[in-house]
């Protein structure tokens, strides 16, 4: 991530930084912090200097490598500039992006736009693009300004690249307002004469795959050069084209011990991540393993179906874009009370031993299905102490807390003996 195209003034302090950039797989750092490196280069496009006297104006040799570039714009000169930018990851990938920078001899509004943290982004969620603008990038024009009221700033948001679903225009599509026209004595020097004019574009609006520019643009009464920024990105599909496949066929519940594994998935956001679900025969959805990067669910244990149950992979990309895929399979009933008995201590056993929460899980809801597990005395207060046992000590992932939830309904639900005393 290089920052936004942008205009700025040939005396202005200019900012172009790559410290939004990530690694996937580092969850927590951006930029340098999370063990990038930057190789930066510059390009003249249209300019009456070029960009050899850049290296020498910031006075360092190598200033390619650095994560941000801090510099005056008579460093540059007049003219239209591009920054590439490679970006490495520790294990040894890359990615490169670029940035426009206009230079002008003139003070025009100074227009920042928030970087994202991705350049792809979700159609899944709503679109928030942060920004602020600044009248002038003179500050004695911006006291001289605030004290009138007659100096008009208009900032004004529109979609350079791309269309929005069912052809819609960017207005029909925001929550917010994509003009703003106020005199400058209603900007706060205490916000540093600043407007904050965030776009919010509703869940629903990007079409998957298509790329896009969002440029603001902001104009002041007075000075004929407007200021501008603009930011690129592209609408990543749903992962998509994956399986799901069981293993094995058919089987039965608290006796089988199946494996699920998917593959195949396409994907514009990876690392993908994979959470395994059940849907019972009365249609109750429980999770069997939240999601994780592993794209296999060994021994996992299923309910009993009449006759089938349905198992589903949900798969997260890493922008929080979802596709499901599901599959049948068979699973008939243990009904013969000894046996019943005797497996769901024994899963129950090694699963406390391996300190397995979704396994445990798994058996409660398995044992429940079963039609012979209401004739057991004592056998619902053994599933529901199970379950008290690692609510205990399990932290507030909410798909381990809807695991114990369903489980304990569960044994409620099913069960003839002993649920005021469980309760």
């Amino acid at each position: 991530n290089g920052g936004s195209d942008r205009i700025a003034s040939l005396s202005e302090i200019i900012t172009i930084s790559a410290a939004a950039s990530i690694d996937l797989d580092v969850e927590t750092e951006r930029g340098s912090a999370a063990g990038l490196s930057f190789e930066w280069n510059c390009s003249a496009l249209q300019n009456t200097s070029n960009c050899s006297t850049f290296a020498i104006a910031l006075n360092d040799d190598k200033w390619y490598q650095r994560e941000s570039l801090i510099f005056n714009g008579s460093a540059l000169g007049l003219g239209l500039f591009k920054f590439h930018v490679t970006v490495f990851s520790n294990n040894g990938r890359s990615d490169i992006t670029s940035t426009l920078l206009k230079i002008v001899d003139d003070s025009p509004p100074i227009v920042e736009i928030v970087d994202f943290a991705s350049s792809i982004v979700s159609v899944d969620s709503r679109l928030v693009v942060y920004s602020t603008s600044t009248p002038s990038s003179d500050f004695l024009t911006l006291a001289t300004l605030h004290s009138s009221e007659n100096v008009i700033f208009n900032t004004s948001w529109s979609l350079q690249s791309g269309s929005l679903a069912q052809g819609l225009k960017l207005e029909d599509w925001t929550t917010t307002k994509t003009f703003i026209s106020a005199p400058t004595s209603v900007l706060s020097s205490n916000n540093e004469y600043q407007r904050e004019h965030n776009l919010v574009l509703k869940s629903g609006s990007l079409v998957p795959g298509s790329y896009y520019t969002l440029r603001l643009e902001a104009r002041l009464d007075g000075i004929s050069t407007p200021g501008y920024a603009a930011i690129s990105f592209k609408a990543a599909a749903a992962p998509s084209g994956g399986i799901l496949e069981i293993k094995p066929a058919a089987g039965i519940a608290l006796e089988t011990l199946f494996t699920l594994t998917t593959r195949n998935w396409a994907s514009d956001a990876f690392p993908l991540k994979y959470a395994f679900k059940v849907i019972d025969s009365e249609g109750v959805l429980s999770t069997l393993r939240t999601a994780t990067s592993d794209l296999r669910l060994k021994d996992a244990i299923l309910p009993a179906g009449t006759p089938n149950v349905t198992v589903q992979v949900i798969v997260y990309d890493s922008i929080g874009s979802m596709a499901t895929q599901s599959r049948s399979v068979r699973c008939a009933q243990l009904d013969d009370l000894d046996a019943l008995v005797n497996a769901t201590q024994i899963l129950l056993a090694n699963m406390i031993a391996l300190n397995s929460n979704e396994g445990i899980y798994q058996i409660v809801v398995a044992a429940t299905h079963a039609d012979a597990t209401n004739s057991i005395s004592g056998l619902s207060s053994v599933l529901t102490d199970a379950v008290a046992t690692v609510v205990a000590s399990q932290d507030a992932d909410i798909e381990l807390v809807e695991q114990a939830a369903v489980a304990i309904e569960e044994v409620f639900a099913r069960s003839e003996f002993e649920t005021a005393t469980a309760t």
